[in-house]
């Protein structure tokens, strides 16, 4: 996939100009990537193999982007799209690329990251085949939903393609529940209260964030369903949308969160109306986590469930015992481990996660505990000393504390996981002193969307 571009000396296209481009690849953003008399352009859509025709929208020394207008000549890869919004929406940027096609552009961008930035030489680093989600559709156990406006009319639903307009979909084929219930009540009681959409000004509805695990005891589906406003009230009302929905449709639970802070980022700070279920409960293979609202999950089920398996047959590569695993959240891959008799500690920051996860492994066996502490720092103070170090970290990457700390403690391995390859790379490439990569393997917990885990693991260097 392509991420750079080199420089360009000639005038290169006018904006607005017209032209037929044939796209040779995909952008990290999911867009199409064609080339025009020598310059790189960003198409907002396309696959490779399509002729398209296209306008230019913007023009720099080192790039141009374009609209497309019109598909000449589709792809080989094409398939029928699953979304009957898939036009507008912009959740998706591959509905009619197929799947065996998605699977193979995200193998090329992992291999290609890794060895650009992360400079793994893949002749001596085992590379194996990317691990396919179970289910290409309806594998989200989170989605997100934003209030809005579809022009001047309040709207629920996902943000349309490169706006921040909102698409009122009626349902997502993505969500691993059928939500139409849900988004039919909650437009029903925003029309019925008068309430208004937050524009980055006025206004407080902002997100709705519905949570349906497949995780059911009873086989019943049960959902979470979090409102997500500016603090301006009207809990009387958001307590009323949380009865019907617990009434009508396949919720239960609510939580009516506030968010002040002006970031468009789904994410209730404070928790202000509460009914029924108010945790979240998932099994991801043999482990049965169990998660507060705003602690991290992993959104594909069946699919992590494969990457921790994945992490497990990596560790046991390692045959002694300590491991510590950074950035562990409510404890997932933590208590997978601990379940082959290893020393496992766990760090993590977030005091709310590190609760649930001593929670959890209060049902798991095996000799493991949970700190709260920073990954970086918590390294220069906690014993044992590590034989494996697990990381997972946000998707920034690892802290600079927590890569100084892992080459100064000299574990024989690091396995090294996340949701961004440039990052991952940039890690590897940052303990390439004393490590090499091993073997490396994506997983995708994200069909139809350029996103994709990856799964490394490095041990130190003979020399």
């Amino acid at each position: 996939m392509t991420t750079d571009t080199a420089p360009y000396s000639r005038p290169g296209p006018a904006t607005g100009s017209v032209h037929v481009l044939s796209v040779h690849d995909l952008a990290v953003s999911g867009g199409g990537v064609a080339r025009l008399d020598g310059m790189t352009v960003f198409l907002d859509r396309g696959l490779p193999g399509e002729t398209l025709r296209c306008r230019i929208t913007e023009r720099k020394p080192r790039f141009a982007r374009a609209e497309v207008l019109e598909t000449v000549t589709p792809s080989p890869d094409t398939a029928p799209s699953f979304c009957a919004f898939s036009d507008a929406c912009g959740g998706c940027a591959w509905t009619t690329l197929s799947y065996p096609a998605q699977l193979a552009w995200k193998e090329r961008q992992v291999k290609e990251t890794l060895r650009r930035i992360g400079k793994v030489d893949f002749d001596r680093a085992g590379y194996l085949p990317i691990i396919p989600s179970p289910r290409p559709t309806r594998y989200r156990n989170k989605m997100e939903f934003a209030f809005g406006f579809e022009g001047d009319a309040p709207a629920l639903g996902l943000r349309q393609r490169n706006s921040r307009a909102v698409v009122p979909v009626a349902d997502c084929s993505l969500c691993a529940l059928p939500v139409t219930d849900i988004l039919a009540v909650t437009r029903q009681w925003m029309r019925e209260k008068n309430l208004a959409p937050y524009d980055g000004k006025n206004g407080f509805l902002r997100f709705l964030v519905v949570r349906c695990p497949d995780y059911t005891p009873d086989g019943a589906p049960r959902c979470l369903v979090e409102c997500i406003t500016t603090p301006g009230g009207h809990t009387r009302d958001t307590e009323a949308l949380g009865k019907l929905l617990m009434e009508k449709t396949p919720a239960t639970g609510f939580l009516h969160s506030i968010r002040a802070a002006g970031a468009d980022v789904a994410y209730g700070e404070k928790t202000v109306v509460s009914l029924g279920e108010t945790t979240v409960r998932e099994r991801f293979g043999d482990v049965v986590l169990e998660a507060p609202v705003r602690a991290f999950l992993q959104a594909n089920t069946a699919a992590a469930a494969l990457l921790y398996e994945q992490v497990r047959e990596y560790a046991e590569k390692e045959n002694t015992g300590t491991v510590w695993d950074m950035y562990c959240g409510v404890g997932g891959i933590a208590l997978f481990l601990a379940k082959e008799g290893r020393v496992v500690r766990g760090i993590e920051t977030v005091d709310e996660a590190v609760r649930f996860a001593r929670k959890n492994a209060a049902a798991s066996p095996g000799d493991h505990a949970f700190i709260r502490d920073d990954a970086g720092l918590a390294a220069t103070k906690l014993f044992p000393r590590p034989d494996l170090v697990v990381t997972d970290p946000p998707r920034a990457g690892m802290s600079p504390g927590l890569r100084r700390a892992i080459l100064e403690l000299h574990p024989s391995r690091v396995i090294a996981i996340s949701c961004d390859a440039a990052s991952l790379a940039r890690d590897v490439a940052a303990l390439g002193s004393a490590y090499r990569v091993e073997s490396a393997r994506a997983v995708d917990l994200f069909p139809h969307t350029p996103h994709i885990e990856t799964v490394a693991l490095l041990s130190l260097s003979s020399g």
